[in-house]
């Protein structure tokens, strides 16, 4: 029993107080041997609920019984670390449901927690044991409450053991079981404690009684011990007397020796005290003797200790020996610290200056490494512009130069004197499709000069893309009849993108231009689309001559794009670089794969609009 007890009664003195002393320490060995017991009453419960005791012959079973298996089994071996592991991974499984082996689980846990003193943590789970157990009626039940009843008993928590056994005792019905007599035993230790003799006795009484049903001597000699050391802390000797003789006798008929020598020494102090000396002599020899046949603790403790006072004595003449040969080295060692100082302070001096040093230039080295780069980047915009405009100037003059000679063609034609109609219709026809193609290109420069310059305005809206590629679609009616070739759009109309339009427009222009552009006459063009969670992407499929994608992939980057049309006319490649700067510009990409002689799919991805 806890040593808080002892101040409890503090009214006590002398020889009493140390029979007093002697006796509680009884208390302590019936709560250890009654656990005991309880575990081997626990075996039965495990013995119910495990298959695999059950069936030890049978080879399969399932992973949770044979983890159930081991967690009990290494309980049994007092192996408790390992029985924990198994029960906590058994408990934490949430799709393991069985009532009973849950219950049993959570004693182990709460076992295990109190044999290593973790008693808080004991009380949470035990408490969890006990509803588990009272829903599935599990008579094992009751036993937690002897554990509960301990663990607030070692934690010195009189008034809590006092409150959870008076809880159990509502329920027991008078049965005399031996967790009742734990029980009752408990409560009325706790009462002792508590100062509450009244019920000490009437439970102390309830305990010996059941003892004596029962025919337990042990629990009959202890209940007699706590009886006497009841009364005689109302200074009721005479009374107390008889329980300490009748606890001596039924301890000796026992072989717990602890028990028998503190028996000894009670009567032995009693007699003491009443000055019956003779009495008091024979019982210190019984003490004396049954101390000589077991390992006392105490004892051994009080050796160490005394062992511990020599050594520590020794060490003191040697600190005292060495102190004073120390103050002679203090001021060599005061000199040495004060010289050790100074030269790290100078060390960490100059590694900070090393260390700024290199710090300093690795900055600078990391701005020359950006200022070249941005160098390179400027040169090679530089060098991009300046063969960007070359190639517009010429592309610009060719084209504008070929339609002032159709339209002078188409003047002359229609003077009066001759008029071919056809001719001249096919000459305004050539001529619009050239003004539309310079239109494109004079259009596309405007937005990749705005563009570099970070000028061009983006208004992100919900854009319909099967409605767009109609528009876009309809613009260029014309080129597509005039080839024959077939278009379809296969565009979910419930398919919307945040987008640009006016980029959109722009990019859709270049791809169907470019299409038409180089393919075949009589083929077929198709934009289809697919979609996720996220983006929406949409292909432009045509039948055209196609090129090497392996070069496309080499010089994608550039500006001036020398494949030819079915026409044999070669293109700036300014409208595709404009697209793939338009499709990141709206947080998408531009994709083209090419097989050379069978077509091209440009792709388009865009972020699916969102509802808010």
């Amino acid at each position: 029993m806890p040593l808080i007890t002892y101040n409890n009664f503090f009214f006590l003195s002398g020889l009493r107080f140390v029979l007093i002393l002697s006796i509680l320490v009884n208390t302590r060995f019936s709560i250890a041997q009654n656990q005991d017991l309880v575990s081997d009453l626990f075996k039965n419960e495990l013995e119910k609920v495990c298959l695999v005791c059950k069936n030890p012959n049978k080879e399969i079973h399932s992973n949770i019984f044979m983890e159930f298996h081991k967690a009990h089994d290494f309980f049994s071996k007092s192996e408790i670390d390992s029985s924990y592991i198994y029960a906590t991974k058994l408990l934490e499984n949430k799709s393991f449901k069985k009532k009973d082996i849950n219950f049993i689980l959570y004693v182990l846990k709460g076992r295990v927690l109190t044999e290593k003193a973790l008693y808080n943590a004991a009380e949470g789970i035990l408490q969890e044991a006990i509803i588990i157990g009272e829903d599935i009626n599990n008579v094992y039940t009751t036993n937690l409450y002897a554990i509960l009843g301990r663990i607030h008993v070692e934690q010195k928590e009189f008034n809590k053991a006092v409150k959870i056994l008076e809880n159990w005792k509502k329920s027991y019905n008078n049965e005399n079981t031996e967790n009742s007599r734990i029980n009752v035993h408990n409560l009325g230790v706790s009462y002792l404690h508590l100062q509450n003799f009244n019920k000490a006795e009437i439970n102390l009484k309830e305990s010996f009684n059941f003892n004596e049903e029962a025919k337990d001597t042990l629990g009959l000699a202890r209940s007699c011990l706590d009886l006497a050391n009841l009364y005689y802390v109302q200074y009721k000797d005479a009374i107390a007397l008889r329980y300490f003789e009748k606890g001596l006798a039924f301890a000796e008929k026992t072989t717990n020796l602890p028990l028998l020598q503190n028996a000894y020494l009670n009567l032995a102090i009693v007699e003491e005290n009443n000055k019956n000396y003779g009495k008091s002599l024979n019982y210190r020899k019984g003490f004396e003797k049954i101390k000589d046949s077991i390992w006392n603790k105490d004892q051994v403790w009080k050796l160490a200790e005394k062992d511990k006072e020599i050594t520590l004595a020794v060490k003191d003449k040697e600190i005292k020996t060495l102190e004073l040969s120390s103050e002679l080295q203090k001021e060599r060692l005061q000199t040495a610290q004060l010289r050790n100082i100074i030269y790290s302070s100078i060390a960490i001096f100059f590694l900070i200056i090393i260390i700024l040093s290199v710090f300093t230039n690795f900055k600078i080295r990391k701005k020359n490494r950006i200022i070249s780069i941005q160098k390179d980047e400027l040169v090679e915009l530089v060098e991009t512009n300046d063969r960007l405009f070359s190639i517009i100037t010429h592309d610009l003059k060719s084209p504008i130069g070929l339609l002032k000679n159709k339209l002078m063609r188409a003047i002359e034609m229609l003077k009066p004197v001759s008029i071919d109609k056809e001719e001249a219709t096919q000459l305004i026809l050539d001529s619009f499709q050239l003004s539309k193609r310079t239109h494109l290109l004079i259009d596309n420069t405007l937005h990749w000069v705005i563009g570099n310059k970070q000028e061009l305005l983006f208004s992100k809206e919900k854009l319909p893309v099967e409605s767009i590629i109609n528009m876009v679609h309809f613009d260029y009616i014309f080129q597509l009849e005039e080839k024959e070739i077939k278009f379809k759009n296969e565009v979910d109309s419930s398919f919307f993108v945040e987008a640009d339009l006016n980029s959109l427009k722009i990019i859709f222009r270049n791809i169907l231009d470019n299409a038409i552009k180089f393919s075949h006459p009589k083929s077929e063009m198709l934009v289809s689309s697919n979609c996720d969670e996220s983006t929406c992407t949409i292909h432009w499929k045509d039948q055209g001559i196609g090129f090497d994608q392996n070069t496309e992939n080499e010089d994608s980057h550039k500006v001036n794009q020398t494949n030819k049309d079915v026409s044999g006319n070669i293109g700036t490649g300014l409208g595709l670089r404009l697209c793939k700067v338009l499709a990141k510009k709206n947080e998408g990409s531009f994709e083209i794969k090419s097989i050379k002689g069978k077509g091209t799919t440009v792709s388009v991805t865009l972020n699916k609009y969102k509802i808010a």
